[in-house]
């Protein structure tokens, strides 16, 4: 079964994509794999004046810096796949990758899915160990 990661995105972007639509796709190759997310913001829950613009994406960068840091990545790099062979984020945001029109935005992830996933299970360990 392929995980759908849409409900991420509105967690890691409130104030963009609160109640708007999101399409979120994922592309599977053997070990590393993409996941595009397709939103319509109109801006109306941000501050008069203001839309919805691809430099706004960089608020991931600010959100990675709380509770997400160390599971959520971020890249302004131009990258390819197999930069991301071995990686220990469970997604890495490429700013590069995605494209903006209007209000339209396209953000593109990258992830390991067998190192991402083991981290995360290694860090679930930890965290079930400090709780006995």
């Amino acid at each position: 079964m392929m995980a759908r990661t849409a409900f991420l995105y509105p967690l890691v972007l409130p104030r963009l994509w609160q109640g708007h639509p999101i399409a979120d796709h994922n592309v599977h190759w053997h070990v590393l794999s993409f996941s595009y997310l397709q939103c319509a913001a109109d801006g109306s829950d941000m501050p008069p004046g203001n839309s919805c613009q691809y430099n706004n994406i960089k608020m991931v960068k600010q959100a990675l810096k709380g509770p997400l840091m160390g599971i959520l990545g971020y890249t302004e790099d131009q990258v390819v796949y197999y930069n991301f062979s071995n990686h220990v984020h469970s997604f890495t945001f490429a700013v590069r990758a995605g494209i903006a029109l209007n209000n339209y935005v396209k953000l593109i992830s990258w992830y390991d899915n067998e190192c991402g996933y083991g981290n995360r299970v290694v860090d679930f360990m930890a965290y079930m160990a400090s709780k006995e």
